[in-house]
């Protein structure tokens, strides 16, 4: 679980609507189109939930979001098109 006042931080760097912690985003934004079957040894790894989404809108929001997640030693998966 993440400490929320990262997720503040975050908030304050992006803004409200770039930020989520909704079910629904965290399930959505965990995955991609490789299904088990195709992950091979990195299947176990697939069952991980992203504990917040962030959007960023330009390379300096990118750049800010890494501070934070680098100060707090906070792995950041990117996400593309989701295939």
């Amino acid at each position: 679980m993440l400490d929320p006042a990262i997720i503040r931080s975050l908030t304050g760097i992006l803004g409200l609507d770039s930020v989520s912690t909704l079910e629904e985003d965290l399930d959505r934004y965990s995955a991609d189109a490789l299904s088990p079957q195709r992950a091979f040894k990195a299947a176990p790894n697939l069952l991980a939930t992203a504990d917040v989404v962030a959007t960023p809108r330009s390379l300096t929001d990118v750049v800010e979001v890494v501070k934070l997640a680098d100060m707090h030693k906070v792995p950041v998966v990117p996400y593309g098109g989701g295939t």
